[in-house]
């Protein structure tokens, strides 16, 4: 029923019920509010204009609410409009002496004030005051504020001036006085039947019964006028005024406008889908999040180069594109139509940090629901971001019926957007995203027309459409590896699934490139990786038995004051080197990684066992590799360690183990790797290991009262502490040469120095 502000007054006493908040519309928060309604009624009541006003009208969209008795109305939405609506009334009625009797008979002035006196507030006893005395006592102003001849009546009393809803109350007499104090004979106008209408909603009548639980719902939000409400108020206008105004969308069997869908959605169902987040996010703030982040995709998405984003700003411009309107309608739509988004979203991702079947892993601990999680705004970075814009827009295209199709493409997305990546030049043993959102143009065109190619090829398998891919999207280095591997995933249902199982481990993370899947049994290839890079097998019995195959250590950093710097692999840090998509790296890891695996599934046993094996079995030259697999101490020690060592010559012995990873690596301490093994297996009180600390700090062992060792390239360099502690007949013993004041322990050829060494100390312990 569509209702002028004086018609609802004629049926019905109005009154704004206690749970509602306080009239906001007048505070200074919502100036643009302010300004843009009170501008628009009074164009619609002295400026008739075409340019958002039909012939001099204005229609307020909805006003719910639900009626008591026989003439009672409760608005429970469309406060702010009414209250500014009564305002503008009592002030026209006021300027053009409507309560003057020496203007209007006296009869006609009393039903007048009857008439507006229908109107009042039950949020307080000093508002509700405050509506009828405006009414029923005169006001009398010079020029000047208006509020100030208000608050000057005798009436007005100064406790009043602490009510939120009578200061905004004044604040919006005072704007409406400043923009129609030149207007005159506006009054018919203003009470006729079409200049300033709404639709009149009783939501407990039979055609819209209310729900307590929605009840509750509608007025949950608090007192303040929130960012939603400003948006809300504001897009309304936008979608009144769009190229197409006039387009309609189906709702229950009735074409609407969009504007119309938009508002009906949006305090109806759209808002269920919020308030069932209500426990983990403001119900406001959660919708400006969803719409923010849904605004920030589209600005986005229709740019190849863009400023920064901010959402108030770019609202106008987005959604003046039918289609993003129409994306942001529907996505509401689809998740709304879920019964429970957490598991929805908890049946398509897994954060568990490896391979569930059936599931899609996030590689994270955060919530699956990536919906709930762009409502918080936080832990939602651009992959998600983008993870979640691709799933809306394949359930818009597709529906959820068929879930598996569903998880195919995510994964496919998944996998491209991992390899969107850089070296992390802060921690440079791994990799980190170089998703950028302003880049999303890209990615955007490979969501669309792969859901695109994905339609026409409708009776095709996803990886069978994503084999013939040639759109527009990623780069071909990004794509061809993912299209590579579509032979295998299709070739029979264990293929895939070991696959997808190698895919969700997060050492690497949907990058399977440096596995060979042509000549090797893929299943055992799968379950060999996962019981091989498990947390129960100890990080340094895999470098030492993946060493037994060859050196597939890479360099991270080179030119250093110590030598170059290469790293050799630590727990959760084995992608930089498992998924290394750099052309000479894998050249030199994929035949040893796969020459390794293919030991290890040959072998029986535990992986423990079997590594073993493996360590045990080598017997090479008796370079950095035999010390490195033989001693364990030199990966696996008590001090902090990436397993990352600067490197000074190519036997492998002028190295330093370092415990910082990134630009500046020799900040930290540094530790000569077969010192840490000969201080662990001499296990002596008077031995202490003393690091180093950027290149002029070299580190060493120092036995107490003794000597100290450096490990040099031709040998250990021994310093005495005290004249005499290397006696001659050790010098004849060990074959030490004179370096100055100092002897040298050469490298002899077929003998191990860490054992030559551990001898010499324990003979100057003893002395």
């Amino acid at each position: 029923m569509r209702f002028t502000f004086y018609e609802l007054l004629n049926n019905y006493q109005v009154s704004i019920p206690l749970i509602q908040r306080d009239y906001a519309q007048g505070r200074e928060t919502a100036g643009t509010i302010r300004k843009n309604f009170v501008s628009k009624l009074k164009q619609v009541l002295s400026e008739p204009s075409s340019d958002g006003i039909d012939e001099g009208r204005l229609h307020l969209d909805f006003v719910y609410g639900y009626t008591e008795g026989k003439d009672l109305f409760v608005p429970l939405d469309g406060q702010q409009r009414l209250t500014t609506l009564f305002l503008l009334h009592w002030y026209i009625a006021v300027k053009e002496q409507k309560f003057n009797t020496l203007n209007e008979d006296a009869d006609s002035v009393l039903l007048l004030k009857q008439l507006l006196s229908r109107f009042t507030y039950k949020t307080r006893l000093s508002s509700q005051r405050f509506c009828d005395r405006l009414v029923n006592r005169s006001v009398s102003y010079a020029a000047g504020k208006l509020s100030a001849g208000i608050i000057d009546q005798p009436w007005f009393m100064s406790a009043w001036q602490d009510d939120p809803t009578i200061q905004s109350m004044l604040s919006m007499l005072d704007a409406i006085h400043e923009s129609f104090q030149t207007t005159s004979g506006i009054w018919s106008k203003l009470t006729s039947k079409d200049s300033i209408t709404f639709e009149f909603i009783d939501i407990k009548s039979e055609q819209f019964r209310l729900t307590d639980e929605l009840y509750i719902k509608m007025n949950s939000r608090g007192k303040a006028l929130t960012p939603f409400e400003n948006f809300k108020a504001e897009f309304i206008d936008l979608l009144a005024q769009s190229d197409y105004k006039n387009e309609r969308l189906p709702y229950e069997g009735v074409a609407v406008s969009y504007k119309d869908y938009f508002s009906i959605k949006a305090d109806g169902k759209w808002m269920d889908l919020f308030w069932d987040k209500r426990m983990t996010v403001n119900v406001d703030n959660g919708t400006i999040n969803y719409l923010s982040y849904i605004t920030e995709m589209l600005y986005y998405k229709d740019r190849t180069e863009a400023d920064a984003f901010v959402f108030e700003d770019a609202v106008k411009d987005v959604y003046g594109k039918q289609e993003n309107t129409l994306f942001l309608f529907r996505s509401l739509d689809v998740l709304s139509g879920l019964s429970a988004t957490r598991d929805f979203f908890g049946e398509i991702f897994s954060n568990k940090g490896s391979y569930i079947p059936g599931r899609v892993s996030l590689f994270e601990t955060g919530s699956t629901d990536l919906f709930e999680r762009s409502l918080n705004g936080a832990s939602f970075d651009i992959r998600n971001r983008i993870l979640l814009y691709a799933l809306l827009h394949y359930i818009i295209t597709f529906g959820v019926e068929d879930l598996d199709r569903l998880k195919d493409f995510i994964r496919i997305v998944r996998n491209l957007l991992t390899r969107v990546r850089q070296v992390n030049s802060r921690k440079r043993i791994e990799f980190t995203s170089n998703l950028r959102l302003p880049d999303f143009h890209e990615y955007s065109e490979f969501i669309h027309g792969f859901t695109s190619e994905i339609k026409v090829n409708d009776g095709k398998r996803i990886y069978e459409v994503l084999a013939g891919y040639s759109g527009k999207g990623f780069t071909r280095g990004v794509l061809s590896p993912e299209q590579y591997k579509t032979g295998f995933l299709l070739k029979d249902d264990s293929n895939k699934m070991a696959i997808q199982r190698l895919e969700d481990h997060p050492e690497l993370q949907g990058i399977t490139d440096n596995l060979d899947f042509e000549q090797t049994d893929i299943p055992l290839l799968a379950e060999t990786f996962y019981q091989t890079w498990n947390p129960e097998v100890h990080n340094s019995r895999i470098i030492r038995g993946m060493l037994t195959c060859g050196d597939f250590s890479i360099q991270t950093h080179n030119g250093s004051r110590l030598g170059d710097i290469w790293y050799f692999g630590s727990a959760g840090n084995w992608g930089r080197i498992l998924t290394t998509g750099f052309e000479k790296e894998q050249a030199s890891i994929r035949p040893i990684l796969n020459t390794f695996l293919s030991s290890l599934s040959a072998l029986r046993g535990t992986t423990t066992e079997k590594l073993n094996a493996l360590i045990d079995g080598y017997h090479g030259a008796m370079d950095f590799r035999y010390y490195f697999i033989k001693y364990y101490q030199l990966t696996a020690h008590i001090y902090e360690t990436f397993n990352l060592f600067t490197w000074a010559d190519d036997l492998g012995f002028d190295v330093n183990s370092l415990g910082n990873s990134g630009q500046h690596p020799l900040a930290s301490y540094h530790i000569n790797p077969y010192l840490i093994a000969v201080e662990n297996l001499l296990n002596h009180k008077k031995v202490t290991l003393i690091p180093g600390r950027f290149s002029d700090g070299i580190s060493h062992l120092r036995l107490k009262g003794r000597v100290q060792i450096y490990c040099q390239q031709k040998g250990w360099l021994v310093q005495e502490l005290q004249k005499g502690r290397v006696t001659p007949e050790m010098i004849e013993q060990y074959r030490l040469q004179s370096v100055g004041k100092n002897y040298l322990l050469q490298e002899e050829e077929g003998v191990d120095r860490i054992q030559s060494l551990v001898q010499l100390c324990q003979e100057l312990l003893q002395s």
